[in-house]
């Protein structure tokens, strides 16, 4: 029987081992196929829209200026631009052609070598086709369409050519890209799995599907290229076919799709080498338990039925007596174990005070030990209100006491700082038991989520917050994440409470939010008397100037370059440029963002309009075009009539121009104090 409940046992443990670590497999092989997918619709989103920021760029080029405004110029100018986009090629692929479109005629060919065909019999006009095709968006279609010679599928841009943010009418930018060029540099060397790919497809202008084929020979992609040459719409893509599993996520804003693959060999083979490992080891483990417990069975039993006799006696006879007191005893007592029909000479009880003082003495101990754990948890817990745990775990991992030598290290974290506006006006329409009830409520809901999104607070500045978000397990974009997520739900929280506020008539109020990452010294400052905890860095500094910066924006969240890099998919937030600022001491500039999902929808609306307009205005402002920039950020306060950054830039402008600045100047303002 025994034997037959240890078999049952180890095959059970087998197959619910092998059970469990197949689905684990196979859910981890989805989770990459949808990870690996979501960031191939990244990697697709942030390429288009570098190709349409491209665009603007090339389209400001004062050869296509010139070219525009004198079409008769253009033969002068062409070996110039030639010159340009064979310069662009090379860091540009994919780049196949690039037309200048003005009243119905090509003004530019780049390739110099691109014929429209005209064909009045056929009623065929290529460059009729070229003029008719709307602007503004991305299209995918074939050459055909321009010239029945060529068949190839294209992505087309079109995009009315402006001038200082004025549309010339007539006038159009072409760009042609090559999708197969741009699927393998994007996603050729992507794999999920040993056999899985990712590609990408895209919708053409009457709605059909052209899917991208990876060049792989491999069972897979001959199965893929049979399905897809199916599919018309999106609805048409399987979840399986064949040897392959699908899924697909569509572009916001444009008319393209990525497609992940995974084999479903790559499913399956894991899934037969743990049933295969599993049944060897089950094997191994059934013979191995099995002479284990026959011989500890064996073992264990004789000293098991001694203890058992042993504890009988002490029951029985009472602890003051010799436990071995006589042989003949311990054999009746061991004789009624094994069979309870044998009789047992019985002997008085004996008097059992020892036991109960022993008793009596393990449960004082207990509870004293439960107390003085109360105790220290008390202590710890008191101490972590004004130490960070988080500081602690850092810099000793053997205890407190050791953290307080000095100790110290470098590591790569984001820091967010946090601001009342006017505090000080705000603070002078209160007693001082107002005021510290006042920041106490303040301060306990940014804290909370602070709290709540992973990260902690290094100090308490008065009414100003500096929270750390150190993560040194996981990689630094979850810091950058938890950062922002924290500073939404602080906005969010603040809003709740004004609404509070405001039914009991006391007046709104706002904060500043700053947020960058870099590398700071993490350790303690002071003396031997008194020290503390914090983090130092000129980082920390420029976190601290980015907070400062926000009023003068009016931005409720400014962050810095280094969190935009950091974010896994930065779309997921409303967000614009606002600046470029160069701290003193550093030479190289950082460029400010606003996060603004917390505004109102049509807020949102005007700042993303707004952003355009003072984005393009900075590159002006780079080039000391001042009338130009001037033009744009007024174009911006068009956009969002109460865009203080605009009204900023304007200003800035105007100071700018009567300043002696170098030729080769960066764009960026000082900030002349640290």
């Amino acid at each position: 029987m025994m034997l037959g409940i240890v078999f049952s046992i180890i095959l059970s443990l087998t197959l619910v081992i092998a059970y469990t670590t197949a689905q684990f497999w196979e859910e981890e092989t989805k989770r990459q196929l949808s990870q690996s997918l979501e960031q191939s619709r990244s990697i697709l989103q942030n390429f288009l829209e570098v190709r349409e920021n491209n665009l603007e760029i090339w389209g400001s080029n004062p050869l296509i200026e010139t070219i525009f405004k004198d079409s008769a110029l253009a033969g002068i100018f062409v070996p110039s631009l030639r010159l340009e986009f064979e310069r662009i090629r090379k860091k540009e692929p994919w780049l196949l052609h690039f037309f200048l479109l003005q009243d119905g005629n090509i003004i530019y060919d780049d390739s110099g070598n691109f014929e429209f065909i005209q064909n009045h019999q056929k009623k065929f006009d290529g460059l009729k086709n070229l003029k008719e095709l709307p602007s503004e968006s991305f299209l995918t279609l074939n050459l055909n369409r321009f010239n029945p010679q060529i068949q190839q599928n294209i992505i087309l841009i079109k995009k009315p050519f402006q001038k200082d943010g004025v549309q010339i009418e007539g006038s159009y930018i072409i760009v042609i890209l090559d999708p197969k060029v741009i699927n393998e540099k994007l996603f050729g060397n992507i794999l999920i799995g040993k056999r899985g790919f990712v590609t990408m497809a895209s919708q053409n202008i009457q709605g059909e599907l052209s899917v991208q084929q990876p060049k792989r020979n491999i069972e897979e992609t001959k199965d893929f290229e049979v399905v897809s040459k199916n599919w018309k719409f999106y609805q048409d893509i399987p979840d399986q076919y064949q040897s392959i599993v699908l899924r697909n996520k569509k572009l916001s804003n444009y008319p393209f799709t990525v497609i992940g693959v995974i084999s479903s060999k790559d499913l399956k083979e894991p899934i037969f080498y743990l049933l295969y490992l599993c049944s060897i080891f089950g094997g191994i483990a059934l013979i191995i338990g099995f002479w284990s417990a026959i011989f500890y069975a064996t073992k264990l039993t004789k000293p098991i039925l001694a203890l058992r006799n042993k504890a009988k006696m002490i029951s029985e006879k009472g602890i003051g007596q010799k436990l071995h007191e006589s042989n003949t005893q311990a054999v009746s007592y061991l004789k009624h174990f094994i069979n309870p029909n044998e009789p047992v000479v019985h002997r008085d009880q004996k008097d059992l005070d020892e036991l109960e003082l022993l008793d009596n003495t393990f449960n004082s101990m207990a509870n004293k030990i439960e107390e003085d754990a109360k105790q220290i948890i008390r202590i710890t817990n008191m101490f972590g209100k004004f130490v960070p745990f988080q500081f602690l775990n850092r810099l000793s991992r053997s205890g407190a006491d050791e953290a307080l030598i000095g100790k110290g290290e470098a590591d790569y974290i984001t820091i967010l700082f946090s601001d009342i506006r006017s505090f000080t006006t705000i603070s002078e329409t209160m007693d001082p038991e107002e005021l510290f009830q006042f920041l106490n409520q303040y301060l306990a809901l940014m804290n909370q989520s602070i709290h709540d999104n992973n990260g902690f607070i290094d100090k308490f500045i008065g009414d100003a917050i500096m929270a750390l978000f150190d993560h040194p397990t996981k990689d630094n974009s979850q810091e950058a994440q938890d950062a922002v997520q924290a500073a939404l739900g602080m906005q969010k929280a603040l809003e709740q409470w004004n609404d509070d506020r405001a039914l009991q008539g006391e007046s709104r109020i706002a904060t500043g939010i700053g947020i960058h990452s870099g590398t700071v010294m993490i350790g303690t400052v002071g003396s031997e008397q008194r020290m503390d905890f914090t983090v130092l860095g000129d980082d920390v500094n420029l976190a601290s100037r980015i907070e400062g910066l926000t009023k003068q924006y009016g931005a409720g969240i400014m962050i810095s370059a280094s969190i935009l890099r950091l974010l896994r998919d930065p779309t997921q937030y409303q967000h614009r440029e606002l600046d470029w600022v160069k701290v003193k001491g550093k030479s190289e500039p950082v460029e400010l963002y606003e996060i603004f999902d917390m505004d109102a929808p049509e807020v949102q609306k005007m700042k993303r309009k707004s952003g355009r307009s003072i984005l393009r205005g900075l590159t002006q402002r780079k080039r000391q075009e001042w009338d130009k920039a001037i033009a744009l950020f007024e174009k911006a306060l068009e956009a969002y009539p109460d865009d203080k950054a605009a009204k900023a830039h304007i200003e800035r402008c105007k100071q700018l121009r009567h300043m002696d600045l170098p030729e080769d100047w960066d764009g960026a303002i000082a900030l002349d104090q640290k």
